[in-house]
């Protein structure tokens, strides 16, 4: 398909070039990593490699390495640097081992410009942190339409 150049899509408005843009950054390896945590934190899948298989991750294994798994997260990603699309997506129901400590890291995250989403496990009671969205979804495919749409939001504020 030929046609004139189009604007670029990091800074238009269409809603089909932000969702393109968001495609082919999200596809982009060297900016995503999968990090599980619970009383440990496991690099599932770092950066600039694919999964080999689909990965099946269960609540309820506490969550006492949260903080390794933000600070893993910054240290392979550079979340805290600036850069046009940064967004950390926790799953948990929030109840950490130090809540003010993962408030710390999250209000810094935030300040620095990274969207935090937090996906809470509907079912399960849950703490709420302040510079975050916060949302109870029910499924892996309502989870991965709130991530979507969040990605979407941060790439368009950026």
């Amino acid at each position: 398909m030929t046609g004139p150049p189009r604007a670029d899509p990091a800074t238009t408005d269409e809603p089909d070039d932000l969702v393109a843009h968001l495609v082919r950054k999200l596809l982009d390896l060297d900016y995503t990593a999968t990090i599980a945590f619970g009383s440990t934190t496991t690099l599932l899948v770092p950066p600039r490699r694919r999964p080999t298989q689909v990965i099946d991750i269960r609540p309820g294994r506490g969550t006492t390495a949260f903080l390794d798994a933000v600070k893993l997260a910054d240290q392979v990603l550079d979340m805290r640097q600036p850069g046009p699309l940064r967004m950390l997506a926790v799953v948990s129901d929030g109840k950490l081992a130090d809540i003010e400590a993962g408030q710390r890291l999250i209000t810094t995250l935030h300040r620095r410009g990274c969207t935090v989403l937090w996906l809470c496990p509907a079912g399960l009671p849950s703490h709420t942190f302040n510079d975050t969205t916060t949302v109870t979804v029910a499924s892996p495919a309502e989870a991965i339409e709130h991530i979507a749409a969040a990605a979407i939001a941060a790439l368009h504020n950026a």
